[in-house]
């Protein structure tokens, strides 16, 4: 009697119909995993600026005034080149001589990689410039302050413009998906409202497509930063940027 074998072929082919679809519910799954972690870190960012707004008003209470900035843009002591002098804190006046808030100094949800000097809308998207992310205070929250007049820096940065001014304006800055943060000084100076919304991360462009995420509170001024907090408003949510077509779970 002869006893017939199975078909080689059709086991061949059902074994790459089993592996396609695990390969598929694969995708799907890294897909999702990816998605759901990347709203998670939007949701993370801002709950951190939530937080330094809400101190960064009760500041402005105690001292009349924003806590200054510096010329990096940074939210912590200058630790990389241009680094001047223990005066040179930003946020970290938050916590001391008055404890507003007992971590001041945020981490960036999205651990920026880069950033982006941008001198005026013509010159989007800009280049991307590494940064040493060893140094903490490149991958903190961003943060910067001004007035009409200009940036308002600390005392301790001898001859940047703006040195001694008040603060009655200031931006919050996370990377957001992309990892590049932008440098602000030409955005203030140059942007008007109607080009700022090219620099607002957009989730509808993808969830991981250019833009940081930022936040601005304060006064409206006349003159220096005016065009680019009226852009910032027109898109920011009450909860501190554009969330629109973004479901966070």
């Amino acid at each position: 009697m002869v006893v017939a074998r199975p078909s080689a072929g059709g086991t061949f082919a059902e074994t790459l119909i089993a592996l396609t679809v695990v390969l598929a519910v694969s995708a799907g799954t890294l897909m999702m995993w990816t998605e759901r972690a990347h709203r998670t870190l939007l949701a993370d960012a801002q709950s951190e600026m939530q937080v330094l707004a809400t101190a960064l008003e009760q500041y402005r209470v105690e001292w009349t005034a924003y806590p200054p900035c510096n010329t990096l843009g940074l939210s912590a002591l200058k630790t990389s080149a241009g680094h001047l002098s223990p005066r040179d804190i930003v946020l970290e006046r938050l916590s001391t001589p008055i404890a507003l808030l007992s971590q001041p100094l945020r981490d960036d949800p999205f651990s920026p990689i880069g950033v982006r000097s941008v001198s005026s809308h013509a010159s989007l998207p800009g280049v991307l410039f590494g940064i040493d992310t060893a140094v903490r205070a490149n991958v903190l929250i961003r943060y910067t302050s001004w007035d009409g007049q200009g940036r308002a820096v600390v005392p301790g940065d001898l001859g940047a413009f703006g040195a001694g001014l008040e603060a009655r304006s200031w931006c919050l800055q996370s990377a957001g998906p992309d990892r590049g943060a932008f440098a602000m000084g030409g955005i203030l100076s140059n942007f008007a409202s109607g080009e700022t919304c090219d620099l607002i991360y957009d989730p509808t462009n993808g969830l991981v497509s250019y833009g940081a995420i930022f936040r601005v509170g304060g006064e409206m001024s006349d003159g220096y930063g005016r065009g680019f907090t009226q852009g910032i408003q027109a898109h920011q949510s009450p909860l501190g940027f554009d969330l629109s077509g973004l479901e966070l779970r």
